[in-house]
């Protein structure tokens, strides 16, 4: 027997000694050989060790071979139990509702897919139950159901108190991005999406229509992908054939600088951003009077009257002065062509709830409200508003990957179901904008003069630079390009030879290539025919 046991060993320590180091495959080939040994005669043992004892590479590969089927099997078996659906709630409810002091609640109808199941309840309206205990009972009812954080969602019912839907998902399908593709949108008047909800559905989103048209606001925690729906949304808007895009970016331009090509105004200091939207207003007071003379009741976009859309990211940079030009535009620009895209990090009561002379607060006029993941409750109601939050508008409770949002905007989107946006590398977004770029709309006459007389009033800072003042603006600017050569020059350095501010000199440079006296050498960079 000794003699025996000896053999074993020797065969061992030569089936163990071509196979690598780490401890993880000597811990397998153990476990491998010991169920061998206990579960077979060990005179078939030593048969099968001489055996490899003489075909060394063979039995190595054999060990590494059942290393990796037990290392597979048991990541199969994991992920197995991580697909095992949870109990259904049509034969548990009695009991969770009588944990969660909701007696006397019912199940209407369970349905089942693929993602997880949906459970409609009828709570007990003798006890005045509603959607709100429900919501106010979401981390009790996932510790109950044994799931993940912000597994469960509850979606009222509109047209009853006492019914809601219960929404439980066992895997996310929102957990992994979705790659965006270019769109086919070509009119303002068409639907850009946005994302997909969880339930499949693509997110769309009509900033105009007959009917009614649409200010947006954006508002999430710092890395909660705000820029990555604004640039989704600017994939879209771009190759719009009757929109004009203006942009404020006071971040210094690092987050709309790549779309600076189809943009026909960028603002990247407050100074600057001022202007801006100072502009914006005169063109909003033009239109109105055009509105009036043409007896229409609101702005009817094409390609030769487009309508002007005005993306800001962060407007808490603004400052008071800039805030009230946003505020009387999202007051009064719906309806003659002027809208806005506002972005926040920084939700608060100064920016969204302060009102204006009309006495009516920002956030009012942003109809269409998009919140992407906060850090606390009361953020999330700041943006949403009207309580939404107690009715499981929980935007607190979002995944943590970027992308993820709620989007509130009656009478399309009323529901809180998770959604999630499209990723826009860098490389889709240098494909739209070249695709964009030369095609972009110009601003109808009466539009475009009242933005440059904006740009000429008396309280506006005298440009800075040597005998500019007896130039005629596009004189000097022509003068600056044919000087400069074949290379050309681009926004910065015309604006260093005090030409004026950047939105200006872009808006002139636009005109100047539209009437063929300069052109575009390469990107931001312009030069004299």
């Amino acid at each position: 027997m000794k003699q025996l046991d000896s053999e074993l060993e020797r065969g061992l320590e030569c089936l163990l000694e071509p196979v690598l180091e780490p401890p993880a495959v000597y811990v397998v080939a153990a476990g491998i050989l010991g169920i061998l040994v206990y579960g077979a005669q060990r005179q078939t043992i030593l048969l099968v060790l001489a055996f490899v004892n003489s075909h060394r590479v063979l039995g190595a590969l054999m060990v590494v071979l059942s290393a990796v089927a037990l290392i597979a099997g048991r990541r199969i078996w994991r992920r197995w139990r991580e697909r095992e659906p949870t109990a259904d709630l049509a034969a548990v409810w009695p009991e969770l509702a009588e944990g969660l002091q909701l007696s006397g609640s019912a199940v209407l109808g369970v349905q089942r897919d693929h993602v997880g199941q949906t459970v409609r309840l009828q709570l007990n309206r003798f006890r005045g139950q509603t959607s709100a205990d429900l919501v106010a009972k979401l981390p009790r009812l996932e510790s109950a159901l044994r799931v993940r954080p912000g597994a469960v969602r509850v979606l009222p019912n509109a047209e009853r108190a006492d019914h809601c839907t219960l929404r439980v998902v066992d895997r996310d399908p929102l957990a992994k991005p979705i790659l965006w593709t270019e769109p086919s949108v070509s009119s303002i008047t068409e639907a850009i999406a946005l994302g997909v909800f969880e339930d499949h559905r693509i997110v769309e989103l009509r900033l105009w229509e007959k009917d009614r048209q649409r200010h947006v606001l954006i508002a999430g925690v710092n890395g909660s992908g705000k820029s990555g729906l604004i640039n989704v949304a600017l994939g879209s808007l771009a190759g719009c054939q009757d929109l004009v895009l203006w942009g404020i970016d006071l971040k210094g331009g690092m987050e709309l600088a790549a779309w600076e090509p189809v943009l026909d105004c960028l603002a990247t200091s407050p100074a600057e951003a001022k202007r801006l939207l100072e502009a914006a207003n005169a063109a909003l007071d033009a239109r109105m009077e055009l509105l009036a003379t043409r007896r229409w009741r609101r702005w009817r976009p094409s390609a030769s009257e487009p309508l002007l859309l005005i993306v800001v990211d962060e407007i808490s940079e603004l400052g008071d002065a800039g805030l009230t030009l946003v505020q009387r535009i999202a007051r009064l620009g719906r309806a003659p062509g002027v809208q806005l895209i506002a972005a926040t990090q920084r939700p608060s009561a100064k920016q969204l709830e302060s009102t204006d002379e009309s006495g009516v607060a920002l956030r009012g006029q942003l109809h269409t409200r998009i919140c992407m993941r906060v850090t606390e409750t009361r953020e999330a109601d700041m943006v949403l508003g009207g309580g939404l939050v107690r009715e499981g508008w929980r935007a607190d409770r979002l995944l943590r990957e970027p992308g993820s949002f709620l989007i509130s905007d009656s009478p399309e989107h009323v529901q809180p179901v998770p959604a999630r946006c499209y990723l826009m590398s860098d490389s889709a977004v240098a494909a739209a904008v070249d695709a964009c770029m030369g095609r972009r709309p110009q601003l109808d006459a009466i539009t475009a003069n009242a933005v440059l007389s904006s740009h000429a009033r008396p309280d506006q800072p005298e440009p800075s630079g040597p005998n500019e003042a007896q130039l005629d603006p596009d004189a000097a600017l022509q003068a600056a390009l044919a000087e400069a050569g074949s290379d050309g020059l681009s926004l910065d350095e015309l604006r260093a030879l005090g030409l004026g501010q950047r939105t200006w000199i872009y808006d002139r440079l636009k005109r100047l290539v539209a009437r063929g006296e300069a052109r575009r050498v390469s990107r931001g960079r312009w030069a004299s025919v």
